[in-house]
């Protein structure tokens, strides 16, 4: 039998869990005052693949993203991720990176040649190390990124929004 104050514990999780979407909210609009001069690749955008069926394991977004069009064919991205259905992380992650895509001769538009989840299927494919720059050499199997470089950190060590920029002057990105 349950313990007679669940739905009182369930109650505060929702709550936390609201407040952390609002601390995230806060974090990615600075984040996009910072990238101001590029092109927000998925306009205002923030998640996807959230299922409506009545089949589905759950109704919340896994994680967040905000990529924006530096120069030709070069993106900044960031990344929050809340939970992973395989449990390969225990807390939320934030991860900044940059992502050099191929150059492509059909002239597409960076929003059709990046994918909307590329640094949470970096971080999945390799073993997740705090703190760390980390650089992978076509980590997609299409080739469509030539090179990736990303910084994870878990999302509640951040104090500031200085600390998020520190990450991104780790990564050799001019903030």
């Amino acid at each position: 039998m349950r313990d007679t104050n669940y739905g009182l514990k369930i109650g505060k999780a929702f709550k936390a869990i609201i407040t952390m979407h609002q601390d995230v909210r806060k974090l990615l609009l600075d984040c996009d005052s910072l990238f101001s001069h590029g092109e927000s690749i998925f306009d205002n955008t923030v998640t996807s693949d959230l299922s409506y069926s009545i089949n589905a394991s759950w109704w919340l977004a896994e994680g967040v993203f905000r990529y924006w069009n530096i120069q030709e064919n070069y993106i900044v991205g960031t990344a929050v991720l809340f939970f992973s259905e395989d449990d390969s992380f225990e807390q939320p992650l934030f991860i900044a990176g940059r992502l050099k895509y191929s150059t492509s001769d059909s002239g597409e538009p960076l929003k059709n040649i990046c994918d909307r989840w590329d640094l949470w299927y970096a971080v999945e494919a390799n073993e997740i190390k705090f703190n760390i720059q980390t650089h992978l050499d076509y980590p997609d199997e299409e080739g469509r990124i030539e090179w990736l470089d990303y910084i994870i950190i878990p999302l509640f060590n951040i104090e500031s929004f200085e600390d998020v920029r520190e990450q991104f002057k780790e990564l050799g990105i001019q903030v």
